[in-house]
């Protein structure tokens, strides 16, 4: 006598999935929805992952007596995970019934993330320019043309997935970077994977320098004045316009005592051949400057180093961090002393700039990262003559001891907010040509994409994703309409079984393919998520399960529905 246990809307066997089916009748279960063993393909034996799944991926039967009885007892849809090595052979067996007009077969692939504002460190493979990339921007075009950084050496973009999460967490941390990722996305914390829903305030992610070896726009025309000039430009500077609208004036605002800002100028329009006028206030008003500068050649050189014109949206072009780390210094000394207050005492200059800004801040971050500089960013409201407006408060710092007493860590997680997904926002998940899998945000933060494939991805089309046969036979129930056969979600959780499906996945499949009353059987039930799902959508469900230790954890999950 079969060992079981009953619970609501259904009962499982512990025993041999085949002695089960052979007791069932024909076309007794309305979906059959199952994940079964790979058969070794993750096991630590081949050499690819440190990963051995035990038991739970070995195959007690013989997969083609196992079809014959799952399209026996099977009257509406079968859905079955399965390995690479398997995939075909279900395929076929499925597509002769298909051939005699008998159902439909259908690969299905699952795509296993980071928010689509969230920004990468990437080089272009064929012009060597690095720069910052939005990954929805990564998304719609070629990703295969980047490479990421992974602390060691350039990485080729594989290929880069999007989907939608119910569910996600922002992730803020000291330095003023806001991740927004899916529960299941991975961080390090000193050399270990840490899951995104593990993290906790007051841990540390672990992070990289961003490297700058290109120096592929070094020009000798172009001084330190030069470069400190471009960053004072983006700090104090605007156009005045021609009839056409292009830009024929170079406007500098400034203290009239402030002696370096004008002596710099003037050196630089010797350097170039511009010239320049100086207008200041009348004393009675204020002790305002202002300095136009006229010179074809600046006129260029701030077009190529400096992105956006209008004052909420100047910002650093990629074109800054192609140059050496002395030229880039210089930049950032010019934007500091114009928008940046220092702090003798402290060491540190502190400024305030827009909230609309956001591209400014995330270039102040990176080259803060690349020069191994100190940084915090933080929205706060500033009030100015009797008005609240939005900003930015930063911090920089050049020289920054993290072993101090009471030293602060760029990287420390200071707040963590689980949140729900009310706008479809779109999350993405990278996957890279081959081991490791690890690859750096903009700010040098390491990250790692949800589940690479096991197999190296510069031969196959693996990398991140699974396969499922789904074979439906003819009056089978189908609730989806002009439904892709690509599913995104990220990786399951793990927690009960080594080859758990994400939830929402599984969820989906069930509400596809049966309605509620009618009878799910997964005969390889494993820690009983399919069961388990498939109850709380109130369908009636049967399962088994071979393995005494996964019953027992299936017998604890039951509990509740008993």
């Amino acid at each position: 006598m079969m060992n079981k246990i009953k619970f609501k809307n259904g009962m499982c066997f512990n025993t041999d999935c085949m002695k089960l089916m052979k007791e069932m009748k024909d076309n007794s279960v309305d979906l059959t929805l199952t994940d079964i063993p790979y058969d070794g393909v993750n096991r630590k034996s081949n050499g690819l992952r440190n990963l051995d799944k035990g038991k739970a991926d070995v195959l007690t039967f013989n997969l083609h007596s196992f079809l014959d009885e799952v399209y026996r007892v099977t009257k509406g849809t079968t859905i079955i995970f399965c390995g690479q090595n398997q995939l075909s052979e279900i395929f076929n067996y499925f597509d002769n019934f298909a051939k005699k007009n008998k159902g439909t077969v259908r690969q299905l692939v699952w795509a296993k993330c980071l928010d689509g504002n969230e920004m990468v460190f990437c080089k272009n493979n064929q012009t060597n320019i690095i720069s910052r990339r939005y990954l929805k921007d990564i998304y719609r075009k070629n990703p295969n043309l980047l490479s990421v950084w992974n602390g060691q050496e350039w990485i080729q973009i594989f290929d880069i997935k999007k989907s939608i999460q119910t569910q996600y967490k922002e992730i803020v941390l000291r330095n003023g970077h806001v991740i927004k990722c899916s529960n299941e996305h991975k961080f390090y914390i000193q050399n270990k994977e840490i899951e995104a829903r593990e993290l906790k305030v007051g841990d540390v992610l672990d992070h990289v320098s961003l490297p700058m070896e290109n120096c592929i726009f070094n020009n000798t025309i172009l001084t330190k004045e030069i470069f400190w000039f471009i960053g004072h430009f983006i700090a104090e500077g605007s156009y005045s316009y021609d009839a056409n609208g292009k830009p024929k004036t170079i406007q500098i605002a400034t203290n009239k005592h402030n002696d370096k800002v004008l002596s710099i100028i003037q050196t630089v329009c010797k350097q170039i051949g511009g010239t320049y006028s100086v207008y200041d206030d009348d004393d009675s008003i204020g002790n305002g400057r202002n300095i136009h500068i006229r010179s074809k050649l600046l006129l260029a050189i701030l077009s190529e180093y400096v992105s956006g014109q209008l004052s909420y949206g100047k910002h650093f072009s990629s074109k800054c961090f192609n140059i050496s780390k002395q030229s880039l210094h210089y930049i950032l000394q010019g934007y500091l002393d114009g928008d940046g207050y220092y702090e003798l005492k402290n060491d540190r200059y502190r400024f305030a700039f827009t909230r609309k800004n956001y591209e400014l801040v995330y270039d102040l971050q990176l080259i803060c990262n690349i020069l191994g500089y100190w940084i915090t960013a933080y929205k706060r409201k500033s009030k100015c003559n009797g008005k609240i407006f939005s900003t930015w408060n930063v911090t920089i710092k050049y020289n920054h001891n993290n072993d101090a007493i009471n030293a602060k860590n760029n990287y420390e997680i200071i707040e963590i907010k689980d949140k729900i997904n009310t706008t479809n926002k779109k999350f993405y998940d990278i996957q890279l040509e081959n081991n490791p899998h690890q690859y750096c945000l903009y700010d040098g933060v390491l990250t790692h994409n949800c589940n690479p494939s096991p197999m190296n991805g510069k031969y196959i089309y693996l990398s991140g994703t699974e396969n499922a046969i789904w074979f439906k036979k003819k009056g089978a129930t189908f609730n989806a309409y002009c439904k892709s056969n690509v599913f995104s979600f990220p990786c399951g959780r793990g927690k009960l079984h080594p080859t758990e499906k994400n939830h929402d996945l599984i969820k989906d499949l069930i509400l596809d393919n049966s309605n509620e009353g009618e009878i799910l059987f997964d005969p390889c039930a494993g820690g009983g998520t399919h069961l388990y799902l498939g109850s709380l959508l109130n369908r009636k469900v049967i399962g088994s399960e071979l393995s005494e230790e996964y019953f027992e954890i299936i017998k604890d999950r039951f509990k509740e529905l008993s």
